[in-house]
């Protein structure tokens, strides 16, 4: 059992949200909306499996990711982009609305991990296609 197994998902979102966002969810909500976020991480960023077990990605920022994640959904469940008051109207955004799981580029960067580059010198290795014609 890896270390992402044990964790309690519905405690650690609990403990990350803002008073009353998550008063009237459910537990089983929030720990199937957790699980979802996981397995999405996880097949967005396969990489990220073997940077959590070789530790050069923290169990703390995987879980601080997954429950911003997480909340990003709870918070705004309506899907509300703009709300007003006088004669009053709002706009939803599709996305938001749709409970859309998503991560932000500056996660994907912490769980990818730095980039190698493949290229030699100011050139590629490979020759380009068709320069022998």
């Amino acid at each position: 059992m890896s270390a992402i197994d044990t964790i309690n998902w519905v405690e650690e979102l609990r403990k990350r949200a803002e008073p009353g966002v998550l008063d009237d969810t459910a537990d089983n909500l929030i720990q199937v909306k957790a699980e979802d976020a996981v397995s999405y991480l996880f097949d967005a960023v396969p990489l990220a499996r073997k940077r959590i077990a070789s530790e050069k990605l923290s169990i703390r920022t995987f879980i601080r990711i997954v429950c911003d994640m997480v909340l990003r959904v709870l918070r705004n469940p309506e899907g509300y982009k703009s709300e007003s008051d006088g004669t009053y109207s709002y706009t939803s955004t599709a996305l938001v609305a749709s409970g859309d799981l998503w991560i932000p580029d500056k996660d994907l960067a912490l769980l990818r991990g730095p980039q190698v580059s493949r290229r030699i010198g100011s050139f590629n290795t490979a020759p380009q296609r068709g320069w022998a014609r």
